[in-house]
């Protein structure tokens, strides 16, 4: 087993190749050959204990690398096999493993499986998973969110497109105050797609009786106000993860008039600050992404989420 994980790492080849691989040019104790038919039944085992192994793997991982994990990245792909027919099935099964179903390769011509993978908000994999070629997409995730329930992760978001967002999978995402970001056609019809504003911030309202009714239609939304000259509203915002407290330290500290006036300021989710400053009257002062490390002005055509909302931290 070991042999084979240190090739995986190494020089990743075929389990064939792989006894080449141990037998002239590398050094293991205690191992001074390779049976192929070994490297096959070491698989073997692993499938075995998959579950346990997988588990130990991420918190090995996680420590070593201070994964966040509060938002989970959920997709599905296929992959086809150049084999003449599909797997027969296995006992008390209806198809094999390799079979056919819909090719996201465009090979419906070609048995294949069906390979998922959670991933992190970096991209680094939390877990793979593979089903039968023939496996409806959309309640994998279900089943994904079980899995994943015993590891014990707190509050996690889960981040999927639209072939996810069938209404029984929104009501099992939620469960146990479980969170969701599922992908949304806009043109799909439903409630959800009516109220989604399609201008960003250029639908912002400052109709009282419309903030009302959205407040009675989704009471445990988020809510966002819109920055600039109709809202007379500055804000300067800090990103301590980008250094943003540091490069304001030092601009204030620079600054020939010496540090900003007091102002109203706001903890954000992310354990940063919003500091909320008069916009200046006749001036035209633009929204500006990453004006120094870590800090963002919010003004015409920008906006901040307001306080009172979740982040997806528990904030």
């Amino acid at each position: 087993m070991f042999a084979v994980v240190a090739n995986r790492a190494i020089d990743p080849s075929s389990k064939l190749a792989a006894t080449a691989w141990v037998r002239d040019r590398v050094h293991i104790d205690g191992l001074d050959d390779l049976d192929a038919d070994a490297a096959y039944r070491a698989m073997d085992w692993l499938l075995e204990v998959e579950e346990p192994l997988a588990e130990a793997v991420y918190w090995a991982t996680a420590d070593l690398l201070n994964l966040e994990v509060d938002l989970l990245f959920f997709d599905t792909t296929s992959t086809y096999f150049e084999i003449e027919q599909a797997d027969d099935p296995a006992e008390g099964e209806t198809v094999g493993f390799r079979t056919y179903g819909h090719s996201k390769d465009h090979r419906a011509d070609l048995p294949q499986v069906i390979i998922g993978m959670a991933v992190t908000r970096t991209g680094i994999p939390i877990r793979v998973w593979s089903w039968p070629g023939n496996t409806n997409d959309s309640a994998l995730i279900r089943q994904v969110k079980d899995d994943l329930h015993a590891w014990r992760l707190g509050r996690v978001v889960w981040v999927a497109d639209r072939g996810f967002a069938s209404e029984q999978n929104r009501r099992y995402l939620q469960r146990a105050g479980g969170s969701y970001i599922l992908g949304e056609k806009l043109r799909g019809g439903t409630p959800e797609a009516e109220a989604a504003p399609t201008n960003g911030v250029k639908d912002a309202t400052d109709s009282v009786s419309k903030v009302r009714s959205w407040m009675e239609q989704y009471p445990d939304c988020n809510w966002g106000v819109a920055c600039g000259p109709d809202s007379a509203l500055l804000v300067i915002d800090i990103d301590p993860r980008k250094n943003g407290f540091d490069s304001f330290e030092e601009y204030e500290t620079m600054r020939r008039d010496g540090a900003l006036p007091p102002t109203l300021s706001v903890i954000t989710g992310g354990a940063g600050r919003h500091l909320y400053f008069q916009y200046p009257a006749g001036e035209t002062v633009p929204n500006r992404t990453n004006w120094m490390p870590g800090v963002d002005v919010k003004a015409a055509g920008g906006y901040v989420v307001m306080p009172g909302s979740n982040h997806i931290s528990g904030g």
